[in-house]
């Protein structure tokens, strides 16, 4: 019993394998790490990873031993646990390096502004003289606004940008283009805001563990 507790002590890995999620989009270099790892309760509580630890070798993984070396990729944390007699446990140890920046392609409706125009009613008030000849007056009422093209959404080709960092603020976010309307001495003001090119604005969310991903929608 001592020899075999003598062999659980640290934090082993007895399955190791890596994985490309991105290959789809021609990048090969983001690279995961997968690590089935056992260990005892208490290992495990003396071996816990800090955010932005390496897998720059055994000991900076938490690990007695390892067949893979990255010093690009980093913690991603600690999942699927489970609990066994004896006090050991089994978990799955994840490392990545940040991605690439990758781009694929999809659909979005966007909402065309409205168009205004304006226009006034003609008036022509004619005068027979008596020497049998006429003169036309012309004149116009007050301008009135009329709609040219009214408001409306459309399903376009959309280019998605995926950037991916440590550190979110780093990321740049993109305002996708909108419109107000307001009325301004009765007629309707539009006023296009945001930026042209960008079909849907910039989310941000937590892509693994302290690796975070901006998605942004782009005209194609």
């Amino acid at each position: 019993m001592a020899g075999i507790t003598a062999q659980l002590v640290g934090v082993r890995s007895v399955k190791e394998w890596e994985s490309k999620p991105f290959t789809e989009f021609n990048d090969t270099l983001t690279t995961m790490y997968h690590f089935e790892c056992i260990c005892f309760q208490t290992d495990y509580e003396a071996n816990k990873l800090a955010k932005g630890a390496k897998l720059s070798s055994a000991a900076t993984a938490g690990l007695l031993e390892t067949s893979y070396i990255d010093s690009q990729a980093r913690w991603i944390g600690d999942s699927n646990f489970s609990y066994s007699d004896g006090g050991y446990i089994r978990f799955l140890r994840r490392f990545s390096r940040v991605p690439i920046t990758h781009e694929d392609y999809s659909s979005t409706v966007v909402t065309l502004p409205p168009e205004f125009g304006r226009d006034r009613e003609r008036f022509e008030a004619v005068t027979t003289f008596p020497d049998g000849t006429t003169a036309t007056q012309v004149s116009y009422g007050p301008e009135e606004e009329y709609v040219k093209k009214p408001s409306e959404s459309q399903a376009t080709t959309t280019r998605l940008e995926f950037v991916y960092s440590t550190n979110p603020a780093a990321l740049e976010v993109h305002t996708a283009e909108g419109f107000t309307v307001l009325q301004v001495d009765g007629f309707s003001i539009v006023t296009v805001t945001g930026n042209s090119n960008v079909l849907k604005s910039t989310i941000i969310t937590r892509w693994n563990g302290d690796i975070y991903q901006a998605l942004t929608a782009y005209k194609p």
